[in-house]
């Protein structure tokens, strides 16, 4: 369920993307990220810990991606 929403919501913001000419940057980081391959891992790691209903382990997950420089 949650597998389905999130790569939902992916194609959805790779699609608004696309067609917004002014995000530029956006465009070329979004290409350079599935060049990485890192999605199916990214997208196995979200779902996991929605289903744990862990608040901790999720906000220290979303502290960490929010901080990150990638």
């Amino acid at each position: 369920m949650f597998s389905d929403q999130i790569k939902q919501s992916y194609k959805k913001l790779k699609s608004s993307v696309y067609f917004d000419k002014t995000q530029a940057i956006l465009r070329n980081r979004i290409v350079a990220y599935e060049c990485s391959g890192r999605f199916d891992k990214f997208s196995d790691r979200i779902v996991s810990l929605l289903t744990l209903k862990s608040d901790s382990k999720w906000n220290n997950y979303k502290a960490t991606l929010v901080n990150s420089k990638c």
